[in-house]
């Protein structure tokens, strides 16, 4: 499984153990495992066969997490459903949904990840918003709060691209830098340490991208 994916229109993303597809229309049809209602059909049916995701339409990319999907609008708002153990949703609670739901005062997205109870956005200026759960710092707001609201991560401008692993993310930045934070019992915030990093701390080397 690959968590975390960027969505590209006309293309299929996967979950854990649930797969959505993006259509040219710029809708969403889903199928797999449906416990906590990870397809965004209204139900928690499990489908062998795509199931159109009601009431979606305008989407520009899609990306699929353990048991949660996102969705990023072409009015470059993001919503979400499925499980919210954490608050990965974004809608500042921590109640499955279904059905999609609009994440919290979130504008302005050019792109989103999910990872496996965490989900970020990079905004048009750079900036990048994460939500979910914390216990590894990987929401890096400088916490190991978890946050079922957006909220910026420490002392990021000018990110280029971003990617979210299962519990960390890392970004590269205008300059050609790397940063990364949460996670790293196996070193893969790539800083030297096996250090939980709960804001962005740059590679040890710098990527020129």
């Amino acid at each position: 499984m690959r968590v975390g994916r960027r969505g590209r229109s006309g293309r299929t993303d996967l979950g854990y153990s649930h797969a959505c597809a993006l259509l040219t229309d710029g809708t969403i049809s889903c199928w797999g495992h449906n416990l906590y209602g990870e397809l965004g059909d209204g139900t928690s049916i499990s489908r062998s066969t795509p199931r159109p995701v009601p009431g979606l339409t305008g989407v520009t990319a899609l990306a699929l997490g353990f048991r949660q999907s996102c969705a990023l609008l072409n009015t470059g708002t993001v919503s979400c459903w499925g499980r919210n153990h954490y608050g990965q949703l974004g809608d500042n609670t921590t109640v499955h949904r279904s059905s999609p739901i609009s994440v919290l005062e979130l504008t302005n997205v050019v792109e989103v990840e999910v990872g496996q109870s965490i989900s970020c956005a990079r905004l048009v200026d750079g900036e990048i918003q994460c939500w979910g759960n914390n216990a590894w710092g990987q929401i890096g707001d400088g916490t190991t709060t978890t946050r079922p609201a957006p909220v910026s991560v420490l002392g990021l401008t000018g990110s280029a691209a971003f990617s979210t692993g299962l519990a960390h993310s890392c970004v590269s930045r205008s300059d050609g830098s790397v940063w990364c934070w949460g996670w790293n019992i196996h070193g893969q915030l790539g800083d030297g340490t096996r250090e939980n990093r709960s804001a962005p701390v740059p590679a040890a080397w710098d990527i020129a991208l």
